[in-house]
């Protein structure tokens, strides 16, 4: 829910599914968060749009309820924090036998083609699992889950959070996949950490290694980890240099900054 500009980071990700010709959307939430703010953040506010109206303000009313009608959205609510694994469990009996798309909530991904149509297109060509990745700086690798792939992409062992020595590929795991319904099998078999998370991408790689139907698909767009300061803060600047209401005054005060 941390804004970006002028909306939260989840409606960006709302309008990135929308834009990728999905039509329903469940989002898994924890109990011991005040995370009833993300399902009310999609519902019409009668209230305040009523005040918009009386103010006069028609298409700043049109704008802020127009997302609520896009997609079809559920919200369930989890007793614990278990990984993205465990959420996407927690789901399984809404997605049943469909192929389904993973999204972390917290990265951003600015392209001209959303990075999940790429993945889907992908994914309709071959009925394959695919992930997307992201080239990071050696040095990096110790934070993401880490995928080898061969030639044509296909996934042959993914390593979540190695050492420098344990793998030579710096292509990173990032928060976009594309699934089909039978990952959930192997997503079931998953044993959980001693945390008690369930990590999808020690599933991943069970599945790439049993049966070579995964892909990673590699992006070269701008990517946002809106889970930290300095990423909420370049995500705000990249879309604040895009937004004609306050560009020109971004530049400059970007300007001064540079000068002193």
């Amino acid at each position: 829910m941390i804004p970006i500009v002028n909306k939260p980071v989840i409606e960006y990700i709302i309008e990135e599914i929308y834009a990728s010709g999905i039509e329903e959307v469940i989002f898994v939430l924890p109990k011991y968060c005040k995370s009833s703010i993300v399902k009310k953040q999609f519902k019409k506010n009668k209230i305040f749009s009523k005040f918009l109206l009386k103010k006069q303000l028609y298409e700043l009313d049109k704008k802020i309820n127009s997302i609520n009608n896009l997609l079809k959205i559920k919200t369930i609510y989890t007793a614990k924090a278990n990984g993205t694994g465990g959420a996407v469990l927690s789901a399984k009996k809404y997605i049943k036998n469909q192929p389904f798309a993973v999204l972390n909530g917290d990265d951003l991904f600015f392209s001209q083609k959303t990075v999940l149509k790429s993945l889907i297109e992908i994914y309709e060509q071959t009925g394959k699992d695919v992930l997307s990745v992201v080239e990071v700086p050696r040095e990096s690798v110790v934070n993401y889950g880490v995928c080898e792939c061969d030639e044509n992409y296909e996934v042959k062992k993914i390593i979540e959070k190695p050492n420098l020595n344990q793998t030579q590929s710096n292509l990173a795991l990032v928060g976009r996949y594309v699934l089909n319904s039978k990952f959930l099998d192997y997503l079931k078999k998953t044993k959980p950490e001693p945390s008690g998370e369930i990590y999808i991408t020690k599933t991943m790689h069970e599945k790439a290694v049993d049966a070579n139907d995964v892909l990673c698909y590699k992006t070269n767009c701008v990517r946002m980890d809106c889970g930290n300061k300095l990423g909420v803060l370049k995500a705000n600047v990249i879309l604040g240099l895009e937004d004609e209401e306050i560009k020109e005054g971004l530049k400059d005060f970007l300007k001064k900054i540079i000068e002193n």
